[in-house]
């Protein structure tokens, strides 16, 4: 999450408002999860997504995708959070992170956009979020990646 800090008040507060069963190994085609959301949660902080009048910062949804462990370097991952692109990240470095002594590589994704774009279609049931992570292009060595865990956090401003 550093690259996100840069953009959070420190007096920010974080808190996990979906989280997956964990445990996963990547099948050729890619992994589907339904991400259990807190709903009520989801649907207040809808109301506080835009940004703070004169402060440039705004609450935020992140997706982080933790503990990706496997052997091929050169994959391109790409994260679809209810059917809209989330991002893409690059597994360069995961041999050494898989190691006896490695924790897995992390990745968090900025949501914020795709919730809102979500809710506006006022056809989402805030139940669950479905995320999409398939292989870019070539999906050799697919079948090594596993992911240990996906959550959901939102990040509220102190207004």
């Amino acid at each position: 999450m550093a690259e996100q800090e840069e953009h959070m008040n420190s007096d920010a507060i974080v808190d996990k408002i979906g989280n997956s069963e964990g445990g996963y190994s990547m099948e050729t085609f890619g992994l589907k999860v339904h991400i259990p959301i807190k709903s009520g949660e989801i649907k207040a902080a809808i109301k506080n997504l835009d940004p703070i009048p004169n402060t440039g910062l705004n609450d935020q949804v992140l997706l982080v995708i933790e503990n990706v462990r496997g052997n091929e370097d050169a994959l391109m991952l790409k994260v679809s959070v209810d059917q809209k692109n989330a991002g893409n990240f690059s597994l360069y470095g995961i041999g050494n992170a898989s190691g006896p002594a490695g924790e897995g590589l992390s990745f968090t994704l900025d949501i914020t956009d795709i919730i809102l774009d979500i809710d506006s279609e006022e056809t989402k049931d805030w139940g669950t979020l479905d995320v999409d992570i398939s292989p870019h292009r070539n999906p050799k060595g697919i079948k090594d990646i596993t992911i240990g865990n996906i959550s959901v956090y939102l990040v509220r401003q102190q207004r």
